[in-house]
């Protein structure tokens, strides 16, 4: 490594969040965490030559924050939704600008090819907090690298906050200040939103994972199926609704829910799961990685792993725009809270409780 590339790394590692947590995020050594379960530590070239950089004053000035998820962590788009909200109010509240990258840290969604013109998963879909290029940004003078865990001090998980208006409020002003859909994706949003609502109204948004198999160490505990139905029904009259634009993860499900509701049922075709090949994929490793290549439904398509993430980004966007809400307690549905800012006319939440950690004898 030359004296640029030396002067850049140190630079980058310069830590303003004390001691603790330099060691936390570098290992102790002199290079970012990788966090895979192997323990090899990603090792970024720092040479300018390696970034095709020719310009020596490249660098901003001011305080830049990175966001860097765990790489390779199996996480959803909602998942990675709200660890970057988290760190972005945390970088705010530190008067650091806050910038994410999702390039340099993979996660198993990223596609090896550029998507809507980048490589950086979050780009996909979202522009990046602030005006500045990411590749500038840890040429500047004062650069953090954030932890790879999510801060839930700032946004509490599992979601369990849906009373809480005043933080439903703070996250819906963040989230519209610093976290703004790319142009692309708000054609598609729009495009969706005529075509499955047109002129509808008094739609209730249901948004659900099945109690069946959602029910996870740490996580809230999911209702059956049968449970949100007939609550639903229940709600459509209360609340004088008419119509119900479904959310949900299963095929199955939407099966159960078009014979209960018929014609009043709208959904978004998109790439679902079911049972089995849950069971299937959570079994083996193998199955795994490729239901992460291509989801079920998508082999062969191509960008089958962004396109999948956006129908849901679109889903759950379009869920934070119907005139009432009934969801179980997951990220997905806890992103159209924070969306629509406590505007829904009706909400109603499946809270039981959370998942109880297994007693060990």
């Amino acid at each position: 490594m030359g004296t640029l590339g030396r002067k850049l790394r140190n630079k980058v590692l310069r830590m303003a969040l004390g001691g603790d947590l330099y060691r936390r995020l570098t290992g102790g050594g002199g290079e970012p965490k990788n966090g895979n379960p192997d323990g090899k530590m990603q090792k970024i070239d720092w040479s300018m030559n390696n970034f095709g950089i020719t310009d020596k004053n490249i660098g901003y000035d001011g305080k830049f924050y990175i966001i860097r998820p765990l790489p390779n962590r199996p996480a959803g788009l909602f998942s990675w939704f709200h660890f970057v909200l988290s760190h972005i109010i945390f970088a705010v509240e530190n008067g650091w600008t806050p910038m994410v990258d999702m390039k340099n840290y993979r996660t198993l969604a990223n596609e090896d090819h550029p998507v809507n013109g980048t490589m950086n998963y979050w780009e996909y879909y979202f522009e990046q907090p602030a005006n500045y290029d990411l590749l500038g940004c840890y040429f500047s003078e004062n650069v953090v690298l954030s932890d790879t865990e999510m801060l839930a001090q700032y946004v509490p998980f599992p979601f369990t906050y849906y009373r809480n208006t005043a933080l439903i409020a703070k996250l819906h002003a963040y989230i519209t200040e610093y976290m703004k859909f790319k142009r692309e994706v708000i054609v598609r949003i729009d495009e969706y939103q005529q075509k499955k609502f047109g002129d509808k109204k008094n739609i209730m948004a249901v948004m659900v994972r099945s109690g069946k198999v959602y029910q996870r160490v740490h996580h809230n505990i999911m209702p059956d199926n049968q449970v949100v139905i007939d609550k639903v029904r229940q709600l459509l009259a209360e609340w004088r609704m008419e119509w119900i634009f479904l959310s949900i993860d299963f095929a199955e499900g939407v099966d159960e829910f078009r014979r209960a509701f018929g014609d009043k049922l709208i959904v978004i075709e998109r790439a679902r799961l079911t049972y089995d090949y849950l069971a299937k994929i959570l079994s083996s490793p193998q199955e795994f990685l490729k239901y992460r290549e291509a989801p079920l439904g998508m082999e062969g398509v191509e960008n089958a792993r962004y396109t999948a993430d956006l129908l849901y980004l679109i889903e759950v966007v379009l869920a934070s725009r119907c005139d009432a809400l009934a969801a179980s307690l997951a990220n997905g549905a806890a992103a159209a809270v924070e969306l629509n800012g406590n505007q829904y006319r009706h909400t109603f939440f499946f809270d039981e409780g959370k998942q109880p950690v297994a007693s060990s004898r």
